[in-house]
C-alpha cells in the first residue's frame, strides 16, 4: 500500500495546509484527506494549546504524515504501507525519532513528538519513502514505471494540499 503525504504554505498569509492521497482506498477510510494546518502547537495526545506556530511548509508535511499513521493505525491496519514524502526534512524528523535522539529544542518539536507518538503506536509496519516533487517532461522520461507511479500519487497529495490552501 502506498500513501503519498504533502504540505504547503502561504507565509504571506500565514497558512498552511496538508494532502494525503492513499493508492486505494481502505474501507472504511477515504481515499483523500485534506487539513488545515493550525496556528497553534500541538500537546498531549493531539490538543492544542495557546502557543502560536507560524504554520509553514515543514508543519504541514509532519502533519500528513502524522495523520496517515493516526488514520490507517485506527482501523486497525496490519499488511506493510510505504509513506511517500517529498520532504528532506520529514525525513531527517524521522531518523531523529528512530534513532532516538533528542529533539525538545528543534523547530517544530510539538508536531514532531506527536510523530513520535503515531510511530510507537502504529499497528502496521511501514517506511517512510522520498519521493521527487515538481518533475519535469525531461526526468520523467528517466524514471522507471514504479517512480512515476509514485510521483503521480506526490502530484495527488500535492493538489491537495494546495486545494486545501486556496480555500482556507
Amino acid at each position: 500500500m502506498l500513501v503519498a503525504t504533502d504540505g504547503s504554505a502561504n507565509l504571506a498569509k500565514g497558512v498552511a495546509a496538508s494532502g494525503i492521497y492513499f493508492e486505494r482506498a481502505i474501507p472504511p477510510l477515504k481515499q483523500s484527506y485534506t487539513i488545515r494546518v493550525p496556528a497553534f502547537e500541538f500537546t498531549g495526545d493531539f490538543q492544542l494549546n495557546q502557543t502560536p506556530a507560524n504554520p509553514t511548509n515543514n508543519r504541514g508535511e509532519l502533519l500528513a504524515i502524522i495523520h496517515a499513521i493516526r488514520l490507517i493505525t485506527r482501523i486497525g491496519y496490519r499488511l506493510p504501507v510505504t509513506i511517500l514524502t517529498d520532504s528532506q526534512y520529514c525525513l531527517y524528523v524521522y531518523g531523529w525519532i528512530r534513532d532516538r535522539k533528542p529533539y525538545s529544542t528543534r523547530p517544530n518539536a510539538d508536531l514532531v513528538s506527536q510523530l513520535n507518538r503515531a510511530v510507537e503506536r502504529a499497528t502496521f509496519p511501514f517506511e517512510l519513502k522520498k519521493v521527487k516533487a515538481h518533475v519535469t517532461p525531461a526526468q520523467r522520461a528517466k524514471m522507471s514505471s514504479e517512480e512515476l507511479a509514485m510521483v503521480a500519487l506526490n502530484e495527488k497529495a500535492d493538489r491537495l494540499a494546495n486545494y486545501e490552501l486556496i480555500n482556507i
